[in-house]
Formats: C-alpha cells, sequence, structure tokens
C-alpha cells in the first residue's frame, strides 16, 4: 500500500490515515454478521480469525491481480489515475481541488466550463485514449486555468456541469462542509465525570434501527465493578479492598 502511494519519482508514502486498522475492523464486524447468521442456521458457534496483514492484503485486489496478470508491479502514480485524463489533483489559488472528467461527455463539459470548447474536438484530446497519450499537453492547457481560480470558483463552475469535483479539504474544513453538518456526523459522548469527548458517527444509516451512542469508550477501569460484580458475584467491598491494593483498577 505504502509503496503505491506518493509521486512517481518521489519515496514511498504512508496513508494519512490508519487505514489498515480501519478496514480490519470493518471486515472483522462482516465476519461476526456472517458468523451470527450462520449460527442462526446451524446453532453452532465458530472462531474468526481476523489479520491486519491479511486485510491489507484485500485491500489491495486490483493491484494483486494487475500484478499477476502482467507481470510487471504496479508503481506509484501520484494523485493521478492511470488510464484517466483528467482525474487528478489540479492547484488552485487557496488551495487544491480533485476532479474526474476522463468519460468524453465529462471532457466536453469541462471545456466548455473553461470557455475552450474547441477543445474537445482537438484530435490530441477528442477521445480518453488520446487525452491519456497527451496528458503532459493537456496539463499545460488545464493548469493555468486552475490556477488563476480559487477552489471554490472552481468548484461552482464545475460541479452544475455534473463533473466529478471536490475540494481537498482539511479535517476541520471538511467537518464545516454543509453535508457533514447535515449528516450530523459530529458527535460527542458524555463520561460519567461529566467530561465530553468527541466522536464520529457512524456511517451505518439504517431505516429500521436507529444507532445509540449513549455508550461512549471506556475509560480505564470504567466497567471494572459491573464486569465483576455480574461475572464473579464480588460484592462492592471486595472490589474496593481490591482498589487500595491496586489489584484492579
Amino acid at each position: 500500500m505504502q509503496s503505491l502511494t506518493g509521486e512517481p519519482d518521489g519515496p514511498p508514502q504512508r496513508a494519512g490515515t490508519l487505514i489498515v486498522d480501519v478496514i480490519t475492523g470493518i471486515y472483522s464486524a462482516l465476519a461476526i454478521v456472517a458468523a451470527l447468521r450462520q449460527r442462526d442456521s446451524t446453532e453452532a458457534g465458530q472462531h474468526i480469525d481476523m489479520s491486519l496483514l491479511d486485510c491489507a492484503m484485500a485491500s489491495l485486489a486490483t493491484s494483486v491481480a494487475e500484478y499477476r496478470l502482467s507481470g510487471e508491479a504496479p508503481i506509484r502514480h501520484g494523485n493521478t489515475q492511470p488510464g484517466s485524463v483528467p482525474a487528478r489533483s489540479f492547484v488552485c489559488r487557496d488551495g487544491h481541488v480533485q476532479i474526474q472528467a476522463a468519460f468524453d461527455a465529462h471532457f466536453v463539459r469541462l471545456c466548455a466550463c473553461f470557455g475552450y470548447p474547441e477543445l474537445a474536438g482537438d484530435r490530441r484530446f477528442a477521445t480518453r485514449a488520446a487525452r491519456v497519450e497527451h496528458e503532459a499537453e493537456l496539463s499545460a492547457i488545464l493548469e493555468p486555468e486552475f490556477a488563476s481560480r480559487s477552489v471554490d470558483e472552481v468548484f461552482r463552475l464545475l460541479a452544475p456541469a455534473d463533473i466529478i469535483c471536490s475540494p481537498v479539504n482539511s479535517v476541520a474544513a471538511a467537518l464545516a462542509d454543509p453535508q457533514v453538518i447535515a449528516r450530523e456526523v459530529e458527535q460527542d459522548f458524555a463520561l460519567p465525570d461529566g467530561r465530553t469527548v468527541p466522536n464520529v458517527a457512524s456511517p451505518l444509516r439504517m431505516s429500521g434501527t436507529s444507532i445509540s451512542y449513549d455508550r461512549p469508550a471506556p475509560t480505564i477501569g470504567h466497567h471494572t465493578s459491573e464486569v465483576l460484580a455480574s461475572w464473579l458475584n464480588t460484592t462492592p467491598e471486595q472490589i474496593a479492598a481490591w482498589r487500595r491494593r491496586g489489584v484492579v483498577a
């Protein structure tokens, strides 16, 4: 994954988030649901063996297929998408914007938005294959158009034309996005001591099942008394004595 991330002439780059941990969590949840469904049919439980390595390799499915079919290891492409032009990030006056206009119809609309409708008929750029071949020439034309505009100007210009376009937001900007706010992505959990812990809402939105956010991630020793009392029938006095001795948190 790291070998595929970064600029072609630069060093490998790590992912900006703990992506393998997240992927493994998602696969683990899916495995648990599958095991429960199997239990419903057979009344038998089973052990689930989840590996960070396995899940990381699963996320490389297309790259693994590319290597096994061609015999050539995939390389880094930076912010471009192989075989798709233009499909990359561009530098604007105040940031970066990512676009996807590789299909011919999208490219025609992109040219019209920038006031160059004749560019779409240029033999160098008239088809997707031609644009891939002449990517450097096309980039030399498009880059000044993006550089002369702000991110917001570009978005307001291209989005109404149904061209895939998005600002490359910081985390702060993403949280301030109107759609993120409308989806109530930010959630605050209350701790027993009155403090609140910021969190991100679950992306699972189901029509018949609502998700409750009344149980935050536990602090150290958060459920010690509850677990000991329910599983070992331990009295509050015993638990208090163990705490004084440092046996439990």
